[in-house]
């Protein structure tokens, strides 16, 4: 075998963490290619297949399990539990108008600064309730539907195709007294985002937690329709409360001085097996007034988390791509190996922070890009370090 030269045994420039050459022609060009065939993958992924928007989903729900317990919050959440369903109401569906008029005024006496109540009250039974109001300011959940799933066209449904507002305990009061509820579930049949306003006979109708948000605020909040995602975190053990432990407390004589309702915001719902409400979260199974919690908590915290769109992926995708490409080259290959192995992660978490609120939300999108740019750049500077040595033997191998 022909003796190689003494200048071979030199240590190659971008073996030794020296600053490589710029690569020219052909292995810039495949670079390139890689970063663009990838970046199209990952569009058609994100428009078509919808393949992307569920690892995001999944790398929410990590980040969410992750949470500690929230430190604090001026919510109270009261339940109606399967034995209050049982001692309270009769277990009797829906729920008997005298005894949530009874609830209503003991957790009035605990001299909240506002009542949000998340129950079904369409039947005429509970208008008699509207008159609760004068005591404590109250928002009510509303539902709407379609006037074909209500039987036949009605005076308030000329079409069935109509979507109408089904009625509701305070009817007689203005549109700012009730919100709209609805659960938005994704393909995987999990409640990770709510609406502010829905649309409804052709008017913006503010959700539940936008009525509650707004009658205790000033500051306008912005009607728009697009989702967001819900912050998901632990509530504190505190919040929660049984209903008939809250009127046994409401006997107290000081209860509208030093109890735990007093200047907070008072969520009531139901949280017992008959209501058929319970739906499936990033936190686990959850009864709907617990989900609307989430919600409400969201708004109070300045509102849920917006979607990153396509646009923003795309550019953080070209970014952090052409940034790794270079680093290749301002620094040698061993150098920059070793700091995109270590940055790669850290970089992936910081976008999903500032983009996303999430700490992981843009990882599927970013990481295999990155790993691919970083996985070509050792393969081309592999080609490089040989090209380099065969001619080095005179172009024989």
């Amino acid at each position: 075998m022909p003796e190689l030269p003494a200048e071979s045994h030199s240590e190659d420039p971008a073996a030794s963490g020296q600053s490589g050459e710029f690569p020219k022609g052909k292995h810039l060009l495949k670079t390139l290619s890689v970063i663009l065939f990838l970046g199209l993958l990952v569009y058609t992924l994100y428009e078509r297949a919808t393949v992307l928007q569920q690892m995001e989903h999944m790398a929410r729900d990590f980040h969410a399990r992750l949470l500690p317990p929230r430190q604090a919050t001026e919510l109270v959440v009261i339940r109606i539990t399967d034995s209050d369903y049982d001692s309270l109401f009769a277990s009797t569906s829906p729920l008997d108008a005298g005894g949530l008029g009874v609830l209503l005024r003991a957790i009035a006496a605990g001299r909240p600064s506002l009542i949000a109540v998340d129950l079904a009250t369409a039947e005429p039974q509970f208008h008699v309730l509207a008159s609760l109001e004068d005591e404590v300011p109250i928002i009510w959940a509303r539902e709407s539907a379609s006037c074909g799933s209500l039987g036949s066209a009605t005076l308030g449904c000329p079409d069935k195709s109509e979507t109408v507002l089904l009625d509701f305990a305070g009817s007689q009061r203005p549109d700012s007294r009730f919100g709209l509820v609805g659960m938005e579930r994704d393909p995987d049949g999990v409640i990770r985002r709510y609406h502010r306003y829905f649309e409804v006979a052709d008017t913006l109708r503010p959700s539940f937690a936008t009525a509650v948000v707004k009658a205790l605020r000033e500051e306008p909040v912005e009607p728009t329709v697009e989702p967001f995602f819900i912050k998901y975190q632990p509530l504190p053990p505190g919040v929660f409360h049984q209903a008939s432990l809250v009127m046994t407390a409401a006997q107290s004589p000081d209860f509208g001085q030093n109890g735990v309702l007093r200047n907070r915001v008072v969520l009531l719902g139901g949280a017992y097996r008959a209501a058929r409400d319970e739906h499936q979260t990033p936190l686990g199974e959850m009864f709907g007034v617990e989900v609307q919690a989430q919600v409400i908590q969201s708004e109070l915290e300045g509102g849920g988390l917006q979607p990153v769109g396509i646009d923003v992926i795309g550019a953080l995708l070209f970014v952090n791509s052409m940034g790794l490409l270079f680093l290749f080259q301002l620094v040698g290959l061993r150098r920059a190996f070793w700091i995109s192995v270590a940055g790669i992660p850290v970089l992936g978490t910081a976008c999903s922070f500032l983009f996303a609120g999430s700490a992981f939300a843009l990882w599927p999108y970013l990481i295999p890009l990155l790993i691919a740019v970083l996985i070509q750049q050792l393969y081309a500077h592999a080609i490089r370090y040989r090209d380099a040595l065969i001619a080095q033997l005179g172009g024989k191998v």
